[in-house]
């Protein structure tokens, strides 16, 4: 509450109230985005635009009767929630799955019910399921309206290609003085080089055949049938698919996206996978999928790719089907987002619950921000 400068009595705050996002308010939410996200200014402001209006109101899942959502009180947007619909089945029953993304309330107004008001807004909306990507403040909010944490989805693997010069990159990233990873590295370089040759190590990169690019239209059979063993799953045809791509495209400072698949004896397809590759750094896996208990195999094969590019780690979102599997292949287990889920349907929430989904970065909220690309300064 407020007190007046005249009389010295409280005065509560002008009530704010929550409505759909309109294209006219792309101004005002892009002004309100860099100033909670202060990265955002390093895009001009006609990008920023044009990516608010392509990711929320033109996408080709878009779905008027599930928008994003807007806060506005005494005639000024202080607070926004975007969402994007996209297609999910559970069994042969079609869902809509509404993905939240920039949940952002202005830093002068948080005293107000801004972003309880747009998230209990957005949980009563006609929806199948609500998924978010989240620090641990947006899970205090959500749990509180009657969400929940899957803590299955929310982990994450890492393999270490380049262990010495991995624990080097972690060590710069905390602000050393710049002489020491110049000094540091020709003996991480040597250290590392020496472990990958040696055959007994778990560091060894043997050769592997050349990465086979995958086309879009193949990619989707075999999403389609990786996905297909899970009750609860994301659902493409080749356009969608093809648009989905193009947008993780843009994300260059991950660095490249490759799209490979990986065939066995017989010219068959045992697996797949969609990641960043980014030389001299850690890499980044969007989707990966074996069948026949194959992914060590698909593993060592884009880890060898990667480390040959000059990759130090290789990192993805955990499918919990295969925790196992990541284990036993020297990669160490970690949070970095909860996975949030709220749904009405105790059935999606059991498939959830048991593990029975399929849900990778392509069907989340990384995707969606702008963050990660390359562009003009403004």
């Amino acid at each position: 509450m407020l007190i007046t400068a005249q009389t010295g009595t409280l005065a509560r705050p002008a009530a704010g109230s929550v409505r759909p996002f309109f294209p006219r308010d792309l101004s005002e939410v892009v002004d309100l985005y860099t100033k909670v996200f202060p990265n955002g200014r390093q895009y001009p402001v006609g990008r920023l635009r044009a990516r608010f209006e392509k990711i929320l109101l033109q996408n080709p899942w878009y779905d008027p009767s599930i928008p994003s959502l807007v806060y506005e009180q005494e005639g000024r947007i202080i607070g926004f929630l975007g969402v994007v619909v996209r297609p999910m089945r559970l069994g042969n029953t079609p869902l809509r799955v509404a993905v939240s993304n920039h949940f952002m309330v202005d830093a002068d107004a948080r005293s107000t019910k801004a972003g309880l008001s747009l998230l209990s807004k957005f949980f009563a909306g006609p929806q199948d399921l609500a998924i978010a990507e989240s620090g641990d403040a947006s899970r205090k909010i959500w749990e509180a309206l009657g969400g929940r944490t899957s803590l299955g989805y929310s982990l994450y693997w890492t393999r270490l290609l380049r262990p010495a010069r991995y624990g080097l990159y972690q060590l710069e990233r905390r602000s050393l003085p710049r002489y020491v990873p110049w000094l540091c590295r020709p003996f991480c370089d040597l250290a590392d080089g020496i472990a990958s040759r040696i055959k007994s190590s778990p560091l060894y990169q043997g050769s592997h055949p050349a990465e086979e690019e995958i086309s879009v239209a193949e990619l989707l059979k075999c999403i389609s049938r990786s996905a297909g063993i899970s009750g609860l799953r994301p659902s493409y045809d080749e356009s969608t698919l093809d648009w989905l791509l193009g947008i993780l495209a843009e994300k260059r400072a991950l660095g490249s996206l490759r799209k490979a698949v990986f065939r066995g004896k017989r010219n068959e397809i045992v697996g797949w996978y969609i990641y960043y590759l980014n030389p001299n750094g850690v890499s980044t896996v969007l989707h990966m999928w074996s069948h026949g208990g194959h992914l060590d195999r698909i593993l060592e094969h884009v880890s060898y790719h990667a480390w040959r590019q000059g990759s130090i780690a290789l990192t993805g979102r955990l499918q919990p089907a295969y925790t196992r599997e990541y284990a036993a292949n020297q990669c160490f287990l970690h949070w970095r987002s909860w996975m949030l889920v709220h749904s009405r349907d105790a059935a999606i929430l059991d498939a959830i619950e048991r593990k029975d989904a399929f849900f990778t970065p392509l069907e989340g909220e990384s995707w969606i921000s702008i963050e990660g690309e390359v562009g003009d300064k403004p």
